[in-house]
């Protein structure tokens, strides 16, 4: 909810340069780049709960701190803070769905996981939009107030099968060299198409305010209107795919989302905002489930936490540089430039996928109808 406005706060409400926003949206990536591996490791040997209640916990007092700060220095160092806490969530979160359910199923069920995110953000940046039109503070607390609920969620009885099971064998990395390569190619691509994505929380809020003259309302509705479509369609196509190689989806995803990004350049009005935005979104669909689902088939299960905390600080890497590199080239090139770089970033990632082994490009284990994941 409020991490989507955080460029727009400190422009809007703290009067710093979009460069410096940027680069303070970055710190958060750098935090959450550390976060990934950490979470990793910790998960198993305290449990994945564990760790996702923490995160909530921390993530609920760091949003309430935000804005009752009076130094920008110290909101650099509390966004630090934020970012190693609450983006130490999601390798827990992922590891457990790796860890649960088996390779033919993973797939629809990081559909189904994601189908929950998007539901809530397709809530999330819309409400947040029209909290932040009436007080930044107040959008903030109303996060808080969010994560604390979903803590309270997972403290729950029922919640204590949330656990990856412990490691019992040797902690050697058992990947043979046949996936190391896959893997790393693999990693190149979602770090690229990373920088991509995240234009829609740096780049894109500013040009459609400031270019287009839009409201941070209606971007905040673009916002939420990229998570329903997300929520209507990606557990069906996913579950229609399921037959299909990773590889195809992979490099298709980030073709569409690059140019689809790239489109803005050519859009002066809400419709066109939206469309544009219908069409990266359609590369996220493509290749969101199927990124997460070929990490979880290359790792060896001893180090399931692991393998999914290094996914996600390529993530984390992503957005260390992607926010500030993409504020720099709007402010330096202007908005036809800066969108055709980020369509070819895009393009880049999907050769990146492309480039993959044979062995990586097969489809998921079995793939019939089995049990719901």
């Amino acid at each position: 909810m409020a991490l989507p406005f955080l460029v727009l706060y400190l422009t809007e409400e703290r009067r710093l340069p979009a460069e410096t926003a940027g680069w303070t949206l970055g710190v958060y990536g750098a935090g959450s780049l550390l976060a990934g591996p950490l979470a990793g490791w910790l998960v198993s040997r305290v449990g994945a709960r564990a760790v996702m209640v923490v995160s909530l916990l921390g993530t609920a007092v760091a949003l309430g701190l935000v804005p009752t700060l009076t130094s920008m220095y110290a909101v650099i160092g509390l966004v630090a803070v934020w970012s190693v806490i609450g983006e130490s969530f999601r390798p827990a979160c992922f590891a457990v769905v790796a860890d649960l359910v088996e390779p033919e199923h993973r797939r629809e069920a990081f559909a189904v996981l994601r189908l929950a995110v998007n539901l809530g953000m397709s809530i999330g940046p819309a409400l947040g939009g029209g909290l932040a039109a009436i007080s930044y503070s107040l959008l903030f607390a109303v996060d808080a107030g969010t994560s604390l609920l979903a803590a309270a969620v997972l403290a729950l009885p029922v919640a204590r099968s949330l656990a990856v099971r412990p490691v019992t064998g040797p902690t050697r990395d058992r990947v043979g060299a046949g996936a190391r390569w896959p893997f790393a190619l693999h990693l190149l691509a979602t770090g690229l198409v990373a920088m991509v994505a995240f234009q829609a929380i740096s780049t894109m809020p500013l040009y459609m305010v400031d270019e287009l003259s839009l409201s941070p309302a209606v971007y905040g509705a673009a916002f939420a209107f990229s998570g329903v479509l997300i929520v209507l369609f990606e557990v069906p196509f996913t579950s229609l795919s399921r037959r299909w190689p990773h590889r195809p989806l992979l490099v298709f995803g980030a073709a569409v989302t690059g140019l689809g990004f790239a489109g803005l350049a050519l859009v002066h009005d809400v419709p066109g905002v939206l469309a544009i935005t219908a069409i990266w979104t359609l590369g996220e669909i493509l290749l969101g489930p199927a990124a997460a689902a070929r990490v979880a088939d290359l790792e060896p299960p001893h180090a399931r936490g692991l393998y999914m905390g290094i996914y996600n600080a390529v993530w984390s890497a992503a957005f260390a540089v992607g926010p500030w590199l993409g504020t720099k080239s709007l402010t330096s090139f202007g908005p036809i430039t800066h969108w055709s770089l980020v369509g070819a970033v895009g393009l880049a990632g999907g050769i990146a996928d492309a480039l993959a082994p044979p062995a990586s490009d097969r489809a998921p284990p079995g793939g019939g109808p089995g049990r719901p994941p």
